[in-house]
């Protein structure tokens, strides 16, 4: 399985990081040089591959969140679980539940979870 995770900054890379011990990890952000990967089992993807595995993890800012869920709309799968791990709740997951398509899931969580 190949889990998708849009942001890598410091919490997108622990994610990935923990999550490439178990799956493989294709990553999209901002920082694309020098980019070094932990694993063999994390690599870098375009927005639209990484945005249309099964499982997509969104990892970016809440001040971001409204423009990625736009972004990565058209490249969901149907049946596909997106998550989001902003450390509020309230407004991502409406802004989830009003932007993605009704033909994915959604699960608001929080870093520490």
């Amino acid at each position: 399985m190949t889990i998708g995770l849009i942001g890598y900054g410091r919490f997108g890379t622990l994610a990935a990081t923990l999550i490439a011990k178990h799956a493989n990890v294709l990553v999209y952000g901002k920082r694309k040089t020098g980019v070094r990967f932990s694993s063999n089992q994390i690599k870098a993807g375009t927005l639209s591959e990484v945005a249309s595995q099964q499982v997509v993890i969104l990892a970016v800012p809440i001040s971001s969140m409204c423009q990625t869920l736009f972004s990565v709309s058209p490249f969901l799968q149907a049946n596909a679980l997106v998550i989001d791990v902003c450390s509020v709740k309230a407004k991502p997951v409406r802004w989830m539940k009003q932007i993605l398509p009704t033909y994915v899931s959604i699960l608001g969580t929080h870093p520490l979870f």
